[in-house]
């Protein structure tokens, strides 16, 4: 039998004692907490992943990278949000990885209403999106 390739969950992105670089991300444990998260911060970015799928799991370290340079307390947070949880069923994604955003409590949405989204692992899409909120943060 081959030697299935192992790759590493969120869960695994929990500071370990070595001293390699240790990459945190918050994790959204119920609707109860997204709503907290979501009154606390001017502008939030979610991850939608799932432990299961491949892609969530390579892009897991650079989103959790990206979190701490962008996390600023009261202003900006990167959370991630289990698709496998009940939480996610309001969301209209057509794929996971998926990043979706909320500035001021309230779902960022393009001119047409669909809400802003990146589908896949564009973590630079990501970052361009985040990048033109900043000046409203500061």
């Amino acid at each position: 039998m081959p030697h299935e390739k192992q790759y590493a969950s969120y869960k695994s992105l929990a500071p370990k004692e070595d001293n390699g670089p240790k990459y945190t991300c918050m994790e959204m444990q119920d609707l109860q907490h997204r709503k907290k998260m979501l009154s606390e911060n001017t502008l939030v970015c979610i991850d939608l992943f799932a432990d299961w799928c491949e892609p969530c799991k390579v892009i897991g370290p650079q989103f959790a990278k990206l979190a701490q340079q962008y996390n600023i307390s009261g202003k900006c947070l990167l959370a991630k949000e289990n698709v496998d949880l009940e939480l996610t069923r309001d969301y209209q994604i057509t794929g996971i990885p998926a990043f979706i955003f909320y500035h001021n409590g309230r779902l960022v949405r393009e001119k047409d209403g669909n809400p802003v989204q990146v589908v896949g692992g564009d973590i630079g899409k990501v970052q361009q999106i985040l990048d033109k909120f900043l000046p409203q943060l500061k």
